[in-house]
């Protein structure tokens, strides 16, 4: 494999010798596009969460919540609070989340909380055991609909679609 830094952005293929200059630009032009996808995704992204700049989140739930008793935006109030939006089955996530484990007691020292927000599931003992074994123990919010269902989820009020994703608040 080879990196070749003629082409903007690079472009890695497998050499071979039979391989004409046209194939290469054809993967170029492949990677070009799969790039502009991802730029465009990631400022579509952003614009979501810039446009909630200002706006009050809505409420915690009162259940889905591990290692933690449940916690409200009024008792986070004057807080640095880190969301970090995951799933068990996001292999991406587990970097995050194993920093986020180093980091947790240090930042409640500094006044401020991270909380790892599983995307929505019926099975929380899936959850629960993933975090045994990885020996995770910051507050973790298993995400859902408000109790009345009127409410959001923060998965839709943040506007998040890829994992791992992290919003500060506060």
């Amino acid at each position: 494999v080879t990196t070749d830094w003629r082409y903007d952005p690079p472009i890695r293929y497998t050499y071979s010798a039979s391989q004409s200059e046209e194939e290469r630009e054809k993967l170029a032009t492949v990677k070009r596009m799969a790039y502009e996808e991802g730029r465009q995704y990631l400022a579509e992204a952003k614009a979501a969460i810039d446009r909630k700049i200002g706006q009050k989140p809505p409420p915690l739930p009162e259940e889905g919540w591990i290692h933690s008793e449940p916690l409200t935006w009024d008792a986070l109030k004057g807080k640095a609070v880190a969301l970090l939006f995951w799933d068990v089955g996001c292999g991406p996530c587990h970097g995050p989340l194993g920093r986020i484990e180093n980091g947790y007691k240090t930042s409640a020292e500094q006044n401020g909380i991270y909380i790892a927000v599983h995307r929505a599931t019926d099975d929380r003992s899936m959850v629960e055991k993933h975090l045994a074994e990885q020996g995770w123990t910051f507050p973790v919010l298993i995400d859902g609909s408000g109790e009345d269902d009127s409410s959001p989820s923060l998965f839709e009020w943040f506007g998040i679609q890829g994992m791992p994703w992290m919003v500060t608040v506060g």
